[in-house]
């Protein structure tokens, strides 16, 4: 029996309730995505209202300044298999990725892309922090590693020895790509 990325026991999830994204945080979102090189953004999401807003959000913001969202990646929180979503993430070879759903969807998905892709978490961006801390813990030891976002406040963070740490805007260092 070969092992599979899915979790075990979704049920066992504890949704947070979505928040639709402060301004400020997409506003550093979008900040920091320009600030890690990037030019060309995947955008995948969970299928509820919420993530869907958060994601038109952020690609509204980010093709104002000019640049591409090359594509957009819906998802339902409970799939059969998350492989097909996961390709059409990594497929078009983006310079980041930006996520946003509930815990489950979201721990499903980076679970697929860490298990099948040549996705990099140091290269994704989440939508919707109050999602992370149950979505870290889902997704399991080290999935996450690198991933950054920004708190309702515009305060960013970074996933770091698998817990959320504040990110300062001087340790952002521009991709060398």
């Amino acid at each position: 029996m070969s092992y599979s990325p899915r979790l075990s026991r979704p049920s066992m999830a504890h949704d947070v309730v979505l928040e639709p994204a402060s301004d400020a945080e997409i506003d550093a979102l979008v900040w920091l995505a320009y600030h890690l090189g990037a030019r060309n953004v995947v955008i995948g999401h969970g299928r509820d209202d919420v993530s869907c807003m958060n994601a038109a959000r952020f690609a509204r913001d980010w093709e104002a300044g000019g640049e591409a969202v090359m594509v957009q990646v819906p998802w339902r929180e409970e799939a059969a298999s998350w492989l097909r979503q996961a390709r059409r993430l990594v497929t078009p070879g983006p310079d980041l990725w930006v996520l946003g759903g509930a815990a489950t969807g979201l721990a499903q998905m980076t679970r697929r892309l860490a298990w099948s892709t040549s996705w990099e978490p140091c290269r994704t961006l989440v939508l919707g922090t109050r999602t992370m801390s149950e979505a870290l813990r889902l997704a399991g030891g080290g999935v996450l590693e690198g991933v950054r976002g920004a708190h309702s406040d515009g305060a960013l963070w970074q996933i770091r020895d698998d817990s959320m740490e504040a990110l300062h805007p001087a340790e952002v260092e521009r991709s060398q790509r």
